[in-house]
Parts: C-alpha cells; structure tokens; sequence
C-alpha cells in the first residue's frame, strides 16, 4: 500500500487502468477512479478528471497519474523529484517496448535525434508514452488535448499523444522507475495507426511515402497496401499547438556562473574583430574567451587579445585547421561552468550570455538558441517556439561543463566535414541530457563565403541552393554518414538513404523549372548514387579506424549543478 505523508503540496489525481477494477486504497494526493484498457475508456476517465462535474469535487490539480492497475505506486520522493523539475511529462514507454515504435515513422524522420535507439534503463526525452506509466502536469492536458480519437489501438493513440506534446513544446521524459522489472511490454500499434500519426503530423504527401516505403520493405501487402493509400489521400496535418507553462518560464536561472567562451577561427577576422567587441559589450561579462586560431601562418595575426584590453581573451594557436580539434583545445583550457558556443561569424545581441543563462534553470543541461541565416529562408514551424532540443547548433549553444564530462568531446573523425555540432548532440541525448531549443535567443550567422568549414570545401552546396539550381545536388557528406553508422539502425540508415535520392527531384520555382531539374537529376541517378557510395565507404572507413574521443577532465573543485 501506498504510505502518504502530508509533504507533497501538489495534487496529483490518479488514474488505474487495465480491467476496470476499483483502484488502490492509499492514494491521498488527489481523486482516484479506474479505467478499462480502451481508447475510449481512458480518454473519458481523463475529461471527467479535468472537468468534475461534482460540486464536491475539487478544482482541476496540478497532474495526473495513469498508471497500470498491476504497477506499484511511485514513491513519493520520486513524485516529487519529478515534479519540481523542468520537465512537464513523464512516462515509461521505453521500458515498455516502444523504442522502435510506430516502425513506419523511420520511413518519416529517419535521422532524427529523438529517433535514435534509446536505453530504456536510464531517463532521457523521448516522445513514445505509453498510458500504462504517464505523469503529465495537468497544464499539458489542458492546452495540448489527451488521445486523438480514430486509432485502433490505447498505443498507437498514445505515440501520437506524446508527439504532439513534445512538437507543441512539452518536455517528455522517459523514467525507468515508473515501470517494475519484469513489466509486460505494451501491444504494439497497427500499420494503420501509425500511418494516421504520420498523416496528422507530416501531411498527405509523406503518408502516401511511406505507404509506398512500407510496400517496398514488406511491412505490408499489396492488398493492405490498397486501403491504406485510400487513408493517405485523407491525410492532412492539423496545425501544431504551443505548449505555454503557466505563468511563463517555470524559473529563471542565475546569471553570476562563470562562461568560458569557445571561439574557434579560420581566416574571418573581418568578422572576428566586431564579435569581439560585442562579447565586450555584453550585459553579463564572459568569464574567458577562449579564441582558437587555425588561420594559415603568412595570414595570421597575432594581437587578438589585444583588440579591446577589458575583454579576458586567450588565443590558442595551432597549426593545422579542424573544427573539432580546435574546440577541443579550447575546451582543454577553459575554467567556466558554463560553455557558450558560437561561430567566428555570428552577429550577437547583447544580451546573449544572460539571455542563455537565465534560461539554463536547474535541471536543463543545454540551451541552443536560433540561428538567423538569410541563405536559409523561413524556419520550419517547430522551430518558432521553446521545444525539447533535438540540436545543438555550435554557432549559439550554452553547455554545461558537467555534461560535456559525462558524454565526452568533439569527435575528431568530423574536422573537415559537417555534423560535429549534432554528433555532441546526439550522445549529450543518448546519455540522458536535458537539451532545450528557445527562438528567443537568436544570432545572425553571416555564412561567411570563405574560411570555417569551407577551407576544406564542404558547405559550397546547401539545401536552399540546391533547390534553386538544375544542377546542384546537396548530397551527405561522408561525415554525416558516419554519424548514422554510429547512431542508426540498418533500416534508418536505409530510408535515410532513399529521402536523399527523393529530393534530388524537388526543385523550386515555375512549374517548368521544377520539371527540367526533376530530368536532369533523373540523368544524373547513377552519378549520384555513386557518390553515396563513395561517400559511405569512406564513413565506413573512419569507422574502421577511428580513435576514442577525447575526454574532458573534471574541475578539481565541483562547479555548478544540474
């Protein structure tokens, strides 16, 4: 039996699901009522909790807790961790088999950060909820809805519940401890649920995608497959919501921790010079400015420190250019809590280091902020609100130290190729770091023509430039598929592959362009899948021969906390 004390000041109503019976005695924290393991069910157990109709019945509480009438109740020491942290959701769906769940999702967003296979022992954000093991502050439910209704299976509405939460700007932690050892795993969704969440959040044209990537990986019949493209052709996506914690910000952090400034350069110090005098103008001073200059000799100059005397500027030089490398230095030196990560040509408010640090409450191990790039065009709509990070953009990214201790530094294999920046995010996540992304923090980012990642010729074509060529192809680096070969399974790997060799044919422009360059690229198939291959042998190369990454060594004095 659940043993309560008066200590827990929220009001937390529970919910029992599974045969319907009535729940434990014990639960004081809110009301208690029961549900069958239905769609339906758990979907009206949830309205009657949000909307009592007694007059008796207290105002809505401040979360709920669906739980597994076979699972025992959570500690009360681990009800209110959770709950005084930053988080909004909590759930067991890891531990419950649903890693890997819906599978037709990796035919959407193959590479994704949160698509990566995830240890289900530890906690970590991730959007696959399952209603046997959910907390969720009751805000959530209120803005966001609970379950769509229209899947055939309580899984394949929960997936889709999660993910809308954590798109809209929830932030959804996986936590072992609400499942027992030896906890049945959850019924996996139907094909066609999983369908239904790729047509609710990516639209028609990708669902129809993955009805052909289903048939061709025979994940379906042809039979199946017929109605199924039927629903494709009903799919729409509905608009995303945005998740607003009550009262704004949950905390505000403290703005007098020490920030090491990481600065790496090559050849820009037309840009350089203004980013400095911005740093010196900053509304809460950098403890240190770490500048790493890998400029060629008969160009380097060597009177940065020089530039504005109050500025505390240390610049280490090393002979061969390497993004990784150079940040490595950098980091090797730096004595902060706190590490801001921007490029040599960002343009940066004043108030950038504040603005990162009050966001960076305790709980939050990183905080990435938008990058305004003109060659880019608009952002894409998850990217207009505050959201769990699945980025980690080294040009405005402020890091804990301690973080960066347990998931080690820059990987070398990347120096002279794209994808470093989201390799540290990928394993700041797998480890279990709490990463937020806030627009409201924001440099320009001049994508300067010359030096950085284009000394050694990588970025000359992008996406956006692509697009508007007949020509061009933005094709995978091979350190961005090294990274997948380090993070991603076989199959993501795969259908990576093949949205790559798609969107060779779009094009932008009239109707006429987007036809010419859709012909040229069809020419050009063999070329390009050539390439790829070329490049997949060298990722598989480097993994042959890679070395460990380095490791930052910890501070001797413990700085900061989580």
């Amino acid at each position: 039996m659940f043993v309560s004390t008066p200590t827990l000041a929220l009001r937390i109503d529970l919910i029992r699901i599974g045969t319907g019976a009535s729940p434990r005695d014990g639960w004081t924290h809110g009301s208690a009522t029961s549900a069958r393991a239905e769609l339906r069910a758990v979907t009206t157990a949830l309205a009657d909790v949000l909307n009592p109709v007694k007059d008796s019945e207290p105002a809505t509480g401040d979360a709920v807790l669906v739980l597994d009438e076979q699972f025992p109740l959570p500690s009360e020491e681990l009800l209110h961790r959770l709950l005084d942290g930053p988080a909004h959701v909590w759930h067991g769906g890891l531990a419950l088999g649903l890693g890997d769940q819906p599978g037709v999702w990796d035919h959407v967003e193959p590479t994704s950060m949160f698509s990566a296979p995830l240890d289900p022992t530890i906690e970590a954000t991730s959007w696959r909820v399952s209603m046997r093991a959910l907390l969720v502050r009751t805000s959530v439910l209120e803005q966001l809805g609970g379950p769509a209704g229209g899947f055939d299976t309580l899984t394949g509405a929960s997936l889709e519940m999660g993910l809308r939460w954590i798109r809209a700007g929830a932030l959804v932690r996986h936590v072992p401890e609400l499942v027992p050892a030896g906890a049945a795993p959850d019924r996996p969704p139907s094909t066609a649920d999983g369908l239904r969440m790729v047509g609710m959040h990516s639209g028609r044209t990708w669902a129809g995608w993955t009805v052909l990537r289903s048939l061709r990986c025979y994940e379906v019949t042809a039979a199946q497959a017929v109605p199924l493209a039927r629903q494709a052709l009903r799919a729409s996506a509905a608009p995303l919501p945005h998740y607003e914690a009550p009262g704004g910000p949950d905390r505000t952090g403290r703005t007098d921790r020490t920030v090491s400034v990481i600065l790496p350069t090559v050849d820009r110090y037309s840009y350089l010079e203004p980013l400095l005098q911005q740093l010196a103008e900053q509304s809460v001073a950098p403890h240190e400015v770490l500048i790493v200059d890998q400029t060629p000799l008969d160009h380097r100059r060597h009177d940065l420190a020089d530039i504005d005397p109050a500025l505390p500027v240390t610049v280490i030089e090393i002979p061969t250019p390497g993004q990784c490398t150079a940040r490595n230095a950098a980091l090797e030196r730096a004595t902060g809590e706190l590490f801001l990560f921007i490029d040599d040509d960002d343009d940066i408010p004043s108030t950038l280091i504040e603005d990162h640090l009050r966001l960076l409450i305790d709980g939050i191990d990183a905080v990435s902020g938008a990058v305004d790039d003109a060659t880019a065009g608009p952002p894409p709509v998850g990217f207009r609100h505050r959201r769990a990070g699945d980025v980690f953009p080294t040009n405005n990214t402020m890091l804990r130290r301690s973080a960066m201790e347990r998931s080690a530094m820059f990987d070398p294999a990347y120096d002279h190729g794209p994808r470093a920046d989201h390799d540290v995010g990928m394993r700041l996540h797998l480890s279990g770091a709490v990463l937020l992304y806030d627009p409201s923090v924001e440099v320009f980012h001049h994508h300067a023509p010359a030096g950085g990642l284009r000394t050694h010729g990588a970025r000359k074509v992008t996406r956006a430039s692509s697009r508007r060529s007949l020509t061009q192809r933005n094709l995978p680096a091979s350190t961005q598929l090294y990274l997948g070969r380090r993070y991603l399974t076989d199959h993501q790997r795969s259908e990576s592959q093949q949205i790559t060799l798609m969107s060779m044919f779009r094009g932008e422009g009239r109707t006429h362009r987007r036809v010419g360059r859709a012909m040229i690229q069809l020419a050009l198939l063999p070329s390009t899948v050539r390439k790829l291959r070329s490049a997949d042998r060298i990722a598989q190369s480097k993994i042959a021969t890679r070395s460990p990454i380095p490791t930052l060594t910890p501070m001797q004095t413990e700085v900061g906390s989580r």
